[in-house]
């Protein structure tokens, strides 16, 4: 057992201490992206949410800050930027309401939010002197707010969103009514927590090194899915993002089918999609790229932390099968990464993707696509009406084409879309986005491949006893 890891968590001499597991599957992202300065890559999550009715600013400020003061995650900034990353937790840190004038015509209070909204999601953090979280309100009338909050990915994952919020409305509920914040004590640390998963992953090592050494022998070489322009010459070119929509029809389609099947609708989509792959290429072995929430600690529940790690999913099936059948594999497959989960920065030595230095090989060759669902936190709860958040989301079919350079990708999935788009779900699965290289794809030809998800999921689930091989192509 790697004893740096576990105990109280502290064992450096200037008090910084490793970084957790999620943290560390965080940074080596960052470090792909950005090999000679990771600590420059921007990996932010932001976050908005309409506010209407009464709002106290400073109440508002007072229950973030006892938020951040009750989640030790929220004070963490990094000893140093290199290969030896490491985490601090700072005792105190107070991080500021900034108030902003949006302009009175509601359709350009619109724009100018969204335009701010972006200016966040585009402003990198310094990670050493931090904080690594930052706020602003924006306001449109004395009763119709903005609440922008951006995060560092190394804070916080698309579950402690919801977890933030949770504590966030309660905490207001207090200090808006002039009370002390009366957020009930945690369990376990983030660090605590952090150290069990370490020692989990140092146990069962072996059994896990094993499985991952066997499922992804002989891997399939990426995939040449149809695209508009030669994939002769990769380097250079830009990176975009674009949103979807399955629609609510379709997401509940899956849903029910899930429940049917007693299996997940993440697991029914993946299925799909390998399904959308063999389509477009008639392959039978699909390596599926994911990341999936580590919380399986129920002192995890309640944090606010980054409990994420990139996952693997290779499925071999026939076209004889019918769809039930691959999800059934699908399924299998899913079961057994999960069982046997391993530190990330471990799954790439142990394939030989060291990317402390030229990365040959980038992540993205393992997987021939990408797909995740994001968010599935715990709701707002008892507080709500004190501080009653609604979504502040641009519809997919307004989202606009933003651009990043290929070199200097501040997209964490950048890696893995080189060449394939890859497929960022919402929690309720009617909406998302891709990220897909401009040099090779236009974006028609993207909203059309969405289309073919879409197409694709609705024919299978409407037909799920008919061998794939015959389904229909619309």
């Amino acid at each position: 057992m790697n004893t740096d890891r576990v105990g109280t968590y502290r064992t450096g001499t200037d008090d910084s201490a490793p970084l957790a597991l999620s943290q560390e599957h965080m940074w080596e992202s960052m470090r792909f992206l950005n090999p000679a300065h990771p600590g420059a890559t921007f990996l932010t999550m932001p976050a908005a949410n309409t506010i209407r009715g009464e709002l106290r600013p400073a109440a508002l400020e007072a229950a973030l800050n006892a938020v951040v003061s009750r989640h030790e995650e929220l004070r963490i900034t990094l000893s140093e930027t290199g290969a030896g990353a490491r985490q601090r937790v700072a005792e105190h840190i107070r991080v500021p309401l900034a108030v902003d004038e949006l302009p009175e015509d509601p359709d350009q209070a619109r724009a100018r939010a969204h335009l701010l909204h972006a200016a966040e999601d585009d402003r990198p953090f310094d990670l050493v002197r931090g904080p690594l979280l930052r706020a602003r309100l924006l306001r449109h009338s004395a009763r119709e707010h903005v609440l922008l909050i951006t995060f560092q990915h190394l804070l916080v994952d698309g579950w402690g969103l919801g977890s933030f919020y949770q504590a966030l409305e309660a905490a207001y509920g207090d200090t808006v009514t002039g009370r002390a914040p009366s957020l009930p004590p945690l369990r376990a640390s983030y660090r605590e927590v952090a150290a069990r998963q370490w020692a989990r992953a140092d146990f069962g090592r072996a059994a896990c090194e094993a499985y991952w050494r066997e499922q992804l022998d002989g891997a399939p070489p990426p995939l040449e899915i149809p695209c508009d322009r030669p994939r002769t010459a990769l380097s250079g070119g830009e990176y975009a993002v674009r949103g979807f929509a399955f629609g609510q029809a379709t997401a509940d389609l899956l849903t029910s089918a899930a429940w049917r099947w007693r299996t997940s609708p993440f697991t029914v989509l993946t299925a799909a999609f390998n399904l959308l792959l063999h389509r477009l290429t008639g392959t039978t072995d699909v390596c599926v790229g994911s990341v999936r929430t580590t919380r399986s600690d129920p002192d995890a529940a309640a944090l606010v932390g980054q409990f994420t790690n990139t996952v693997f999913l290779r499925t071999r099936f026939s076209p004889a099968d019918d769809f039930a059948a691959l999800v059934g594999r699908v399924s299998r497959t899913v079961r057994e990464a999960y069982d046997h989960d391993i530190p990330y920065r471990r799954l790439l030595d142990l394939l030989g993707l060291d990317r402390s230095g030229g990365h040959p090989r980038p992540p993205g060759d393992v997987c021939q696509g990408w797909l995740q669902v994001n968010g599935g936190g715990p709701a707002p709860e008892a507080a709500s009406a004190a501080l009653p958040l609604d979504g502040f989301d641009t519809p997919p079919d307004s989202l606009p084409t933003r651009l990043y350079p290929a070199g200097d990708d501040p997209r964490r999935l950048a890696s893995f879309a080189r060449e394939n788009p890859t497929f960022e779900f919402d929690a309720d699965y009617a909406t998302g986005v891709m990220q897909y290289n401009t040099q090779i794809f236009g974006k028609e030809t993207i909203d059309h491949l969405a289309d073919q998800f879409r197409r694709t999921l609705t024919m299978a689930l409407n037909n799920p006893g008919q061998p794939i091989s015959k389904l229909k192509r619309s």
